[in-house]
């Protein structure tokens, strides 16, 4: 799917004297991503380690004719996980004194995912492709800060921002083949698309809360 004229050189099988299509042979793609990250603090020797298995793509090829396919399929282009808790002391840098303890947490999670439609025919040798869809998804990243103090109470912080977006997508491919023995060809191509401007909505929220076991409990909202 990353150049779409390949979608042209899917299998079919022709009928020799009719020179009617008899039978094709659909392609099923699944792709899944292992991920494994590891996070080190400055010459601590303590560190993190976090592996994910996670869906890349869906894919499905058609053979319409010869030198003619169709392909639709849906793959996750971007994707964002994160939860990291921060234990720190803050101080008067003033004075130099401690002041409090504080508890930190940065987590994000969305991603962007494109469905998608192409076709790819081929005249002899040359072949050209499109891919028409729709890039959707979101993004949300939040910080969240609770002081600890033996004689004050503070209300913990929560800011947030979360955004969706989502518009029209396309791209195309050329590809040239090369045949340089009955059993040995070589394929050339090249492939791109024009800028795009993608449509979003951004959703702020600037707020103080009460933790619970069934969810925040919101106290106020500073900005929104």
């Amino acid at each position: 799917f990353t150049n779409p004229a390949s979608y042209s050189q899917f299998l079919s099988y022709i009928e020799e004297r009719t020179k009617k299509q008899a039978s094709g042979r659909v392609l099923f793609d699944v792709g899944i991503n292992y991920t494994s990250h590891t996070l080190r603090e400055g010459n601590s020797p303590q560190k993190f380690t976090s592996s994910d298995i996670l869906f890349s793509y869906l894919q499905v090829g058609v053979p319409v004719k010869k030198n003619w396919g169709l392909n639709f399929g849906l793959r996750q282009v971007t994707k964002i996980y994160y939860k990291i808790n921060q234990f720190d002391r803050l101080y008067d840098p003033i004075t130099g004194s401690n002041i409090d303890s504080a508890v930190t947490n940065y987590n994000g999670d969305g991603g962007a995912f494109l469905a998608s439609l192409g076709t790819g025919v081929a005249i002899r040798n040359f072949s050209i492709g499109f891919n028409f869809g729709y890039l959707f998804g979101k993004k949300e990243f939040g910080t969240k800060r609770i002081l600890i103090n033996d004689t004050v109470g503070y209300n913990p912080s929560n800011y947030t921002n979360e955004a969706s977006f989502g518009d029209i997508y396309g791209n195309a491919g050329i590809q040239y083949k090369i045949n340089l023995s009955q059993k040995l060809l070589l394929r050339l191509g090249a492939y791109g698309n024009l800028k795009h401007d993608i449509n979003a909505e951004d959703d702020v929220l600037r707020m103080t809360y009460v933790p619970s076991q069934s969810g925040d409990i919101q106290l106020d909202s500073v900005y929104r």
